[in-house]
């Protein structure tokens, strides 16, 4: 049977932000088409929740949580669901909904791994790796205030990643060219970079903490007011990996004392942000509405057209595959 995608195309919120929009979707199917018409690729899009996958189904391609949806994809066929995004956490809350194949295995669930997504992530965490080494926000608070005072320079800038997965590395390498003192912590207790017997000690020897780790039952609020309060006074936190990484009332509480110089954060516990919510108020923090590593439709579609090629030939070391009990 030629692959056969079926892409649920959610139009509501979902846990971690808005559902893939329409223009995007209709680029990201035209590009898939290009990808792999030698395969007599044919489309077929569910736009809601009410809709079910259809019996001959090679491959899911969702975004949303739709337990429905996802019950309805027949296990006979579906050689595996993909995400659209990098972080899974908000499918992996839904994995009962998944139907099992033979030998009692879940259908796999793949996440992204595009290139062009480590690119625009390096692209956002180096931009405030050197914000805090230019001292460029000192500057444009005194902008504000018209006052000329320089800065001494900063040497020896420590540089800590809480998370050394794909888009970490790539991170990791672009901040070496800039900063030579990198660190990394990770769940795994053997990394040639972790250095710290901790969590604590990598804390507290940490200049600028990057934020990149997924977002599991033991990572949810792990950085909270006292963890925060372990970084070094005038620190800086660059959160893009998911917004309950951070307890949000307990990092402006570190903000509002002036603990640290400034927060970049991309992601939210709740999105979009609402205009209510005082971060949007504090002038040592700055908001995008998570698209640091927004990526083309091309990338995403040559991504998965390629782990489609490979499960198709019966290759089954794909990258990205998801690992339900550790949620990532």
């Amino acid at each position: 049977m030629y692959p056969y995608p079926y892409l649920s195309h959610p139009q509501s919120s979902t846990p971690i932000g808005q559902g893939v929009p329409g223009q995007y979707m209709q680029r990201f199917i035209g590009r898939l088409e290009q990808q792999l018409q030698d395969l007599h690729f044919r489309p077929s899009v569910s736009m809601c929740d009410t809709d079910t996958c259809p019996a001959d189904t090679d491959f899911v391609i969702v975004w949303g949580t739709f337990p429905r949806f996802l019950r309805s994809i027949p296990p006979q066929t579906c050689k595996a669901i993909f995400s659209f995004g990098a972080g899974v956490d908000h499918l992996v809350s839904v994995a009962h909904c998944i139907p099992k194949q033979r030998g009692n295995d879940r259908i796999p669930l793949i996440r992204l791994t595009d290139d062009q997504r480590g690119q625009k992530m390096s692209e956002y965490v180096l931009f405030n790796v050197l914000r805090y080494i230019t001292h460029a926000h000192t500057y444009r608070v005194q902008q504000e205030e018209a006052l000329w005072s320089p800065v001494s320079h900063t040497y020896g800038v420590r540089v800590g990643f809480l998370g050394y997965g794909k888009l970490a590395r790539h991170c990791h390498d672009a901040a070496k060219a800039f900063v030579p003192n990198v660190a990394v912590w990770t769940r795994t207790s053997r990394h040639p970079l972790k250095i710290h017997a901790t969590l604590d000690q990598f804390l507290g020897d940490t200049d600028v903490l990057i934020v990149l780790c997924p977002l599991t039952p033991e990572t949810r609020h792990l950085l909270n007011e006292r963890t925060l309060s372990l970084l070094p006074k005038g620190a800086c936190l660059i959160n893009a990996s998911r917004g309950p990484v951070v307890d949000t009332e307990g990092l402006k509480t570190v903000m509002q004392r002036g603990h640290l110089s400034f927060a970049a954060l991309d992601v939210f516990e709740t999105e979009p942000l609402p205009p209510s919510d005082s971060l949007w108020g504090m002038d040592n923090v700055y908001i995008t509405p998570h698209c640091s590593a927004i990526t083309s439709p091309m990338s995403v579609a040559r991504d998965m057209a390629g782990k489609m090629r490979q499960i198709c030939d019966g290759d089954t070391d794909v990258m990205g595959v998801v690992d339900m009990e550790r949620m990532y």
